[in-house]
């Protein structure tokens, strides 16, 4: 909302790319990742790794927010914990059958709750 806003009052100044997404302190494995959403979704994540020869990837990746940070202060709302908590809670429930505008709508207001 508030890139929308700036681009509204100032589209020349605002215009370009921009990344929104967590700082270097919450850069963790997948590994880690995958432990996580597995704790607030349950044992019955199913995990598979590819041990196949693929082409090279990045063993990094990582946005930088330091553009959204400066010019829109912007910052980070939830950590990793509650972040994956919030995806798993949705996709359980998701699977459960509840609708996924309804999901998404309460979840954006939770989250515009605890933002304030």
């Amino acid at each position: 909302m508030m890139l929308a806003q700036a681009l509204y009052s100032d589209y020349e100044n605002f215009t370009g790319a921009w990344n929104f997404g967590p700082d270097q302190a919450s850069c963790v494995p997948v590994n880690t990742i995958i432990n996580i959403f597995q704790k607030f979704y349950g044992s019955d994540v199913n995990v598979e790794y590819d041990i196949a020869i693929n082409p090279h990837e990045a063993k990094l990746l990582m946005l930088d927010n330091s553009k959204s940070r400066q010019l829109l202060g912007w910052e980070i709302k939830y950590g990793l914990e509650e972040t994956f908590m919030n995806t798993a809670h949705w996709y359980k429930e998701y699977y459960e059958h509840v609708s996924a505008s309804v999901l998404t709508i309460n979840q954006i207001e939770s989250f515009i709750g605890a933002a304030e």
